[in-house]
């Protein structure tokens, strides 16, 4: 996930053959990422949710086949069940390796390779899930305390069909069962078709801070050029409908609006004595 200052973006594919041998050299794509690293994280993420959902991904029959014969012995409709299995195989079939500078692969690839980053490893998850059915996002966060802004590891979450409930999973840390997630994280983001909904950053700011923070990185504009645009909210409601968000305390907008009722009732009974 980190990418060096210089960073390009390579997106490795299979050869593309109904069964390809393994002596086929990859297909592959160079692109180059953002100086911004918030900017170049989205870019990778836009990969890595295209290459998921991609025919080398859940729109393949080889991959869909893999999910299928992984979950053979899960009883039916057993959400849990089935997300443990393929936690379970990613896991431990999966090797993780590094690369050098940013490298995406198809789920495909990281099956024929069998090995990857956390964001192959995130990739292939989200394929094999997506192929029977679930619903899949990817989680960044910043763990490493050198660079407390910058995301440095990815892992996916997926919907349980049962509960609803949203379960992260994470298959690069030997020790991790569903539900496991980084816990000693600065800066923690979901991504939702490839548009990141984050958290205010943990390292201390003001809630009003933390606010223009996140709406700069979010929206990629001045938070006073974003007012004058009144920016919806998902609730359909307009920029000062989140107001803990800006750090407003509520009691004073109700004194506020008492004194200007005040003011009011003064300046009428002021007209009536005229």
């Amino acid at each position: 996930m980190p990418q060096p200052a210089t960073a390009r973006l390579l997106s490795l594919r299979s050869p593309g053959a109904a069964h390809p041998p393994a002596s086929r050299p990859l297909r592959y794509r160079v692109e180059s990422l953002p100086a911004q690293p918030d900017a170049a994280t989205a870019k990778t993420v836009r990969y890595m949710s295209a290459l998921a959902s991609g025919s080398e991904g859940a729109r393949s029959p080889r991959i869909r086949q893999l999910a299928l014969t992984v979950t053979a012995r899960v009883p039916n409709r057993d959400s849990a069940g089935e997300i443990s299995a393929l936690h379970g195989f990613v896991k431990q079939a999966i090797a993780f390796r590094g690369e050098p500078g940013e490298i995406v692969q198809s789920p495909e690839t990281t099956v024929r390779l069998r090995a990857g980053d956390c964001d192959d490893h995130a990739t292939l998850l989200a394929a094999l899930l997506q192929s029977i059915g679930y619903k899949t996002h990817f989680v960044t966060v910043a763990g490493d305390a050198s660079a407390p802004r910058e995301f440095s590891h990815v892992y996916l979450e997926a919907q349980n069909r049962q509960t609803g409930q949203w379960i992260p999973l994470d298959t690069t840390e030997p020790k991790a069962q569903p539900g496991w997630q980084p816990k000693r994280v600065s800066r923690r983001r979901t991504w939702l078709g490839g548009l990141g909904q984050s958290a205010a950053p943990a390292y201390p700011l003001t809630q009003g801070q933390a606010f223009a923070y996140d709406l700069a990185q979010t929206f990629g504009q001045p938070l006073v050029q974003a007012e004058s645009q009144r920016i919806a909210y998902p609730q359909g409601t307009a920029l000062f409908a989140n107001s803990t968000a800006l750090g407003v305390n509520l009691s004073s907008w109700f004194w506020i609006g008492l004194l200007g009722l005040g003011a009011v009732a003064v300046a009428r009974s002021m007209g009536g004595r005229r």
